[in-house]
């Protein structure tokens, strides 16, 4: 047990998809979930499943918005809570299992979870499409050294990774966005350069 809170334990472990679609209806196609009527055998009593099924049924389900942008909330079996994220869910709806990695969005927009929004990604694919930190030039990758010069890098495994040394804006960004198809792929996350350059 990871957490306790109002006597409700948390644990790390997710419980059977089974019994998380006993809870649910799933939109695959909005990316939105709705409470079902939950059976009786969820609950430590006769008064928390009437109350619950009273207030929940029909509604739409785990909406409460994480600070990092993704909607997150707990389900309870007889007193036993699990915390989980709404594309975690819709991922073990759809394929009958809990994501085996972390779970990425593809539009960046970690509130759609439209199932064919979401995949599977390691910690090095996720930091590849990760949110757009800019360097001085306002550029994901391309720096403008002393001299005058565009230095091109790329984050990979961890470490940055020097491409070259170009004269022309134009020229660092084509070899960093090539570096970024070779070692990212589908993940890659390219750069354009300025229309004023």
């Amino acid at each position: 047990m990871t957490t306790t809170r109002r006597g409700y334990h948390y644990p790390a472990a997710k419980p059977n998809v089974p019994l998380v679609s006993e809870c649910f209806d799933a939109h695959f196609d909005s990316g939105r979930l709705t409470w079902r009527r939950r059976p009786q055998e969820h609950f430590v009593s006769m008064h928390a499943y009437l109350a619950f099924n009273a207030k929940h049924e029909g509604r739409e389900a785990i909406i409460n918005r994480h600070p990092a942008g993704y909607r997150a909330g707990r389900i309870t079996f007889g007193g036993v809570g699990y915390s989980v994220r709404r594309c975690q869910i819709m991922w073990a709806l759809y394929y009958g299992e809990w994501p085996a990695l972390k779970i990425g969005h593809r539009n960046q927009d970690f509130g759609d979870d439209r199932i064919g929004n979401l995949r599977l990604q390691s910690d090095c694919q996720r930091g590849a499409f990760g949110r757009l930190r800019p360097g001085r030039t306002g550029l994901r990758g391309v720096l403008l050294n002393e001299i005058g010069g565009y230095v091109a890098n790329i984050g990979h495994g961890g470490r940055t990774r020097y491409i070259g040394t170009f004269r022309s804006v134009e020229e660092a960004v084509a070899a960093r966005n090539r570096a970024a198809l070779e070692l990212h792929g589908d993940f890659a996350r390219m750069t354009s350069a300025p229309a004023n350059a």
